[in-house]
Protein backbone atom coordinates (compact mmCIF):
# COMPACT_ATOMS: atom_id res chain seq x y z
CA UNK A 1 0.00 0.00 0.00
CA UNK A 2 2.82 2.20 1.03
CA UNK A 3 4.14 2.44 -2.83
CA UNK A 4 0.53 3.44 -3.67
CA UNK A 5 0.60 6.16 -1.79
CA UNK A 6 3.65 7.17 -2.78
CA UNK A 7 2.53 7.49 -6.76
CA UNK A 8 -0.15 9.20 -5.91
CA UNK A 9 1.91 11.77 -3.75
CA UNK A 10 4.28 11.58 -6.60
CA UNK A 11 1.33 12.42 -9.11
CA UNK A 12 -0.23 15.00 -7.01
CA UNK A 13 3.59 16.97 -7.55
CA UNK A 14 4.28 16.57 -10.77
CA UNK A 15 0.55 17.76 -11.41
CA UNK A 16 1.28 20.81 -9.21
CA UNK A 17 4.08 22.27 -9.90
CA UNK A 18 3.16 22.45 -13.89
CA UNK A 19 -0.02 23.49 -13.45
CA UNK A 20 -0.54 27.30 -14.23
CA UNK A 21 -1.54 29.78 -10.97
CA UNK A 22 -4.24 32.07 -11.51
CA UNK A 23 -3.47 35.69 -12.41
CA UNK A 24 -4.27 37.90 -9.44
CA UNK A 25 -3.36 40.99 -10.42
CA UNK A 26 -4.23 41.98 -6.96
CA UNK A 27 -1.40 39.90 -5.12
CA UNK A 28 1.79 41.32 -4.29
CA UNK A 29 3.52 37.70 -5.31
CA UNK A 30 3.75 36.30 -8.53
CA UNK A 31 0.88 35.07 -10.21
CA UNK A 32 -0.16 33.45 -13.93
CA UNK A 33 3.11 31.20 -13.70
CA UNK A 34 4.00 27.49 -13.50
CA UNK A 35 5.60 26.76 -10.57
CA UNK A 36 8.29 24.43 -11.93
CA UNK A 37 8.77 27.46 -14.21
CA UNK A 38 9.12 30.19 -11.67
CA UNK A 39 11.80 27.40 -9.28
CA UNK A 40 13.65 27.45 -12.70
CA UNK A 41 13.35 30.58 -14.10
CA UNK A 42 12.71 33.25 -11.27
CA UNK A 43 14.20 36.34 -13.02
CA UNK A 44 11.76 35.95 -15.13
CA UNK A 45 8.97 36.62 -12.71
CA UNK A 46 10.86 40.02 -11.14
CA UNK A 47 12.76 36.96 -8.25
CA UNK A 48 15.92 35.97 -7.45
CA UNK A 49 17.40 33.06 -7.50
CA UNK A 50 19.00 31.85 -4.48
CA UNK A 51 20.29 28.39 -5.13
CA UNK A 52 23.26 27.38 -3.65
CA UNK A 53 25.03 24.83 -5.68
CA UNK A 54 26.47 22.23 -3.45
CA UNK A 55 29.12 20.06 -4.80
CA UNK A 56 28.11 16.40 -4.84
CA UNK A 57 30.93 14.84 -3.01
CA UNK A 58 29.93 17.33 0.16
CA UNK A 59 26.38 15.87 -0.18
CA UNK A 60 27.88 12.32 -0.02
CA UNK A 61 29.91 13.13 2.59
CA UNK A 62 26.98 14.64 4.76
CA UNK A 63 25.05 11.03 3.67
CA UNK A 64 27.67 9.39 5.06
CA UNK A 65 27.68 11.14 8.82
CA UNK A 66 24.15 11.06 9.22
CA UNK A 67 24.19 7.01 8.11
CA UNK A 68 26.58 6.89 11.06
CA UNK A 69 25.13 8.44 13.86
CA UNK A 70 21.54 7.32 12.69
CA UNK A 71 21.33 5.16 10.94
CA UNK A 72 20.78 3.98 7.08
CA UNK A 73 18.33 6.13 4.67
CA UNK A 74 16.59 3.50 4.12
CA UNK A 75 14.90 2.76 7.13
CA UNK A 76 13.35 5.81 7.85
CA UNK A 77 10.95 5.66 4.88
CA UNK A 78 9.66 2.17 5.35
CA UNK A 79 5.95 1.32 7.63
CA UNK A 80 7.16 -2.31 8.42
CA UNK A 81 9.89 -3.99 9.49
CA UNK A 82 11.88 -6.83 7.27
CA UNK A 83 10.13 -9.94 8.52
CA UNK A 84 6.87 -8.12 7.78
CA UNK A 85 7.24 -7.32 4.22
CA UNK A 86 8.56 -10.54 3.28
CA UNK A 87 5.59 -12.19 4.71
CA UNK A 88 3.33 -9.89 3.27
CA UNK A 89 4.96 -9.89 -0.39
CA UNK A 90 4.23 -13.93 -0.19
CA UNK A 91 0.86 -13.64 1.19
CA UNK A 92 0.44 -10.99 -2.14
CA UNK A 93 2.40 -13.44 -3.85
CA UNK A 94 -0.68 -15.90 -3.19
CA UNK A 95 -3.23 -14.24 -3.70
CA UNK A 96 -1.80 -13.78 -7.56
CA UNK A 97 -0.42 -10.02 -7.45
CA UNK A 98 -3.77 -8.75 -8.07
CA UNK A 99 -3.38 -4.60 -9.25
CA UNK A 100 -3.16 -2.33 -6.14
CA UNK A 101 -5.35 0.58 -7.09
CA UNK A 102 -6.99 3.42 -5.45
CA UNK A 103 -10.08 1.25 -6.48
CA UNK A 104 -8.64 -2.35 -5.54
CA UNK A 105 -6.80 -1.36 -2.85
CA UNK A 106 -9.19 -1.44 0.05
CA UNK A 107 -10.11 -5.11 -1.67
CA UNK A 108 -6.80 -5.87 -1.73
CA UNK A 109 -5.87 -5.53 1.81
CA UNK A 110 -9.29 -7.38 2.96
CA UNK A 111 -8.32 -10.47 0.84
CA UNK A 112 -4.70 -10.45 2.49
CA UNK A 113 -5.58 -9.67 6.44
CA UNK A 114 -6.92 -13.18 7.52
CA UNK A 115 -3.22 -14.00 7.01
CA UNK A 116 -1.89 -11.80 9.63
CA UNK A 117 -5.04 -12.11 12.13
CA UNK A 118 -2.82 -14.49 14.83
CA UNK A 119 -0.03 -12.19 14.98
Amino acid sequence: MASLVQKQLDEFQTWWNQHRIRVQPEKDMPSGHVPADAIEHPELLGGLSCHIPVPKHIVQDLRDLLTEEVGPYGQFLTWVDDDFAAAAKQVYQELGQPEITLASAWDVFRDMAPAFAHT
